[in-house]
């Protein structure tokens, strides 16, 4: 998640928000701050948000857990597992009904490091640990929004402290990216569409003519160059969400 400029000098500052466990995207004008917090996650995505604290992925991705996947999968240890290699197994574990709980785990896996917990690198590691002994019926009765939120902001600490070795902040950045569009299209239409989950009501065409339209200056290829915020918008603390 590159920090792109919205408007003015002071867009794309972002601030970790301790006691609230949330963080906020200033987009350079007083009235323009996004607040990215485990419930806009929610009404973003449907995700659960139960009153249970998910697993975490481990600092560490070398541990036990990625190991007993490699036995599991009939993988090489000295071999990366990258998400094509689970996609593959993925294809024979589905059609054998004694393998369901391991097609099940892997299946997360997989969705977990391309949509809540997303990297730069394709490598499977720090993930694996989260769905160890993990009873899947459970998952719905756990907080997987402010799992994204935590990991949002641990990427921007490290970027930050520059405890990073890339360029960009990684993790889920379609997520703040969605909430801002839909910040537009509140600010922009006089009855919006409200329904939730946001992202099954979102229509890629109209987000693409959204981004046309909010553009500002377009620049070159660096995401650095780009300013964004030609577009009235209302934040989501000024909509009553119906229930997911």
């Amino acid at each position: 998640m590159s920090p792109v400029k919205p408007v003015g000098g002071n867009a794309g500052k972002v601030a970790l928000d301790e006691d609230s466990h949330t963080m906020t995207l200033d987009m350079g004008e007083a009235n323009k701050k996004l607040r990215i917090t485990s419930n806009g996650i929610q009404q973003l995505f449907g995700f659960p948000r139960g009153g249970r604290s998910a697993p975490r992925p481990l600092e560490d991705g070398y541990d036990n857990a990625l190991m007993k996947l490699r036995w599991e999968l009939d993988i090489s240890r000295n071999k990366d597992i990258k998400t094509k290699d689970l996609r593959n197994k993925l294809k024979v574990l589905v059609k054998d009904p004694s393998k369901d709980d391991l097609a099940l785990k892997v299946f997360f896996i997989i969705v977990f490091m391309k949509v809540v917990l997303p990297r730069s690198a394709p490598r499977v590691s720090r993930e694996v640990a989260m769905f160890e002994g993990l009873v899947f019926e459970d998952m719905a009765k756990m907080d997987y929004c402010q799992l994204m939120v935590d990991e949002l902001r641990r990427a921007v600490a490290k970027y930050q402290d520059g405890d990073t070795m890339g360029k960009a902040i990684t993790g889920c950045a379609i997520g703040p990216v969605l909430m801002y569009l839909d910040c537009l299209i509140r600010g922009k239409t006089a009855e919006p569409d409200m329904r939730v989950p946001r992202i099954c009501f979102m229509d890629p065409a109209k987000l693409s003519d959204l981004v046309d339209a909010d553009w500002i200056k377009k620049g070159n290829a660096d995401p650095n160059t780009w300013v964004f915020g030609k577009l009235p918008w209302k934040t989501h603390e000024e909509v009553v969400f119906p229930s997911v």
